[in-house]
């Protein structure tokens, strides 16, 4: 039988949990103010045998990412998070889920994700660079194979459940690129006996950039 931890209880242990430490830290350069312009830096690169790819013509870029990961169409949606096509996005706003790439391991504890949405809407691509009240942590900007995108780390928690996100916002070829780091979940310490969740937080958003380091514009 699972026992609830009220939400004022619980929400201490999901803020501390989704700290904005920012595994992202380990891939860019230390020296570098954290507002300043960032690069990934360069990973070992992966044979193609061990590699996956998606491609979308609409929006003009590849992923290439470790095979494993589990390829959506779609977003599914859960208590916080949602099927919109980024990351906090207002109930307005007009775009396309693109693809997800779920992490293995991904359980109803925890579930991590690579969301890749786009909008060619006049006003999703004019709000495009806004990061949303919930942003908090790391923010600047991020270099990808060349791309800078807009960088922001946010994160919301409430009835015991969480998500936190590292999240990327560029305007190319016409249209809003959203790459987000999507870690979502529920608190573990909620049910009886206590659940340990599939991966910690820092693993999964270490994992998540990992494919990200696959991602070009082919146009």
């Amino acid at each position: 039988m699972r026992s609830w931890i009220p939400v004022a209880a619980a929400l201490p242990i999901l803020l501390a949990g989704c700290s904005s430490s920012a595994p992202d830290a380990a891939h860019v350069s230390s020296a570098a103010p954290s507002h300043a312009a960032t690069q990934l830096a360069a990973a070992p690169r992966a044979s193609n045998a061990s590699l996956a790819h998606f491609r979308s013509s609409a929006f003009g870029f590849r992923l290439d990412y470790p095979k494993g990961m589990l390829e959506q169409r779609s977003f599914t949606g859960g208590y916080i998070s949602n099927d919109a096509w980024k990351a906090y996005a207002s109930p307005d706003s007009k775009g396309t889920p693109v693809v997800a790439l779920i992490l293995p391991g991904s359980d109803d504890v925890s579930r991590a994700a690579l969301r890749i949405g786009a909008s060619r809407d006049p006003q999703s691509v004019n709000d495009c660079l806004k990061a949303p009240s919930t942003a908090r942590g790391a923010s600047g900007t991020r270099s990808i194979h060349g791309a800078r995108f807009t960088y922001f780390e946010a994160g919301d928690a409430a009835m015991n459940h969480y998500m936190h996100t590292h999240s990327y916002r560029l305007v190319h070829d016409g249209a809003c690129i959203a790459i987000d780091l999507m870690v979502t979940g529920t608190n573990p310490q909620v049910y009886d006996p206590p659940r340990k969740p599939p991966f910690t937080q820092d693993d999964a958003f270490a994992r998540l950039q990992q494919a990200l380091r696959g991602f070009h514009f082919t146009l």
